[in-house]
């Protein structure tokens, strides 16, 4: 038997204050560190893997002194590593083995 389709719009309101009306928590970034350069090869190595979250394709943002200098790109993710790519070149500031990152 199916209901009219008044009857489904009076449920309608049932419906919607079920949900949730706060939304949900954006996740915690992931911090790590750069552990290894080869900027010729445009790569670089972070101490972040799949265990903490890392996705193919996540942007994180390499800070230094407070000041973010470059974006890296997720390439190649292990359970403790993720091989990356630069995003922009920025020439006036190289990334460095311990330089800090942060998922954005």
């Amino acid at each position: 038997m199916r209901l009219p389709a008044l009857a489904l719009f009076a449920l309608l309101p049932l419906a919607i204050s079920c949900g949730s009306r706060e939304p949900a928590p954006a996740p915690a970034p992931i911090e790590g560190t750069v552990t290894g350069c080869a900027p010729a090869k445009d790569l670089y190595f972070l101490d972040v893997g799949s265990r903490h979250g890392v996705k193919v394709g996540q942007l994180f943002v390499v800070v230094r002194g407070g000041q973010e200098i470059a974006w890296l790109s997720a390439d190649a993710i292990e359970d403790d590593s993720t091989g990356c790519h630069e995003l922009i070149d920025r020439r006036y500031k190289t990334i460095e083995k311990g330089d800090r990152v942060r998922s954005k």
